[in-house]
């Protein structure tokens, strides 16, 4: 099995080098780390959006429904209504 693999191999590298040699081959890999480029400065982020909040918080998020009613969600999202 393993002169099997050799044969293989050893066929793979003929086969490669019938075309072009092996020092074009090598030529035309480039190196690893022949060119380090520098890091990209991070993208633009847009300034995050504020839910309105009442003027005292109590820990919730408002939310407004279709008919413009102001709700809060409990956290098995049933909703409550502001009175």
């Amino acid at each position: 099995m393993r002169l099997l693999l050799e044969v293989i191999i050893a066929a793979a590298l003929i086969a490669l080098a019938w075309q072009k040699s092996f020092k074009e081959w090598t030529r035309e890999v480039p190196m690893i780390g022949s060119h380090i480029t520098a890091p990209s400065p991070p993208p633009k982020t847009k300034p995050a959006l504020t839910a309105p909040s009442p003027q005292s918080f109590t820990g919730h998020i408002y939310y407004t429904d279709d008919t413009g009613k102001r709700y809060w969600l409990d956290a098995q999202g049933k909703r409550h209504y502001d009175p």
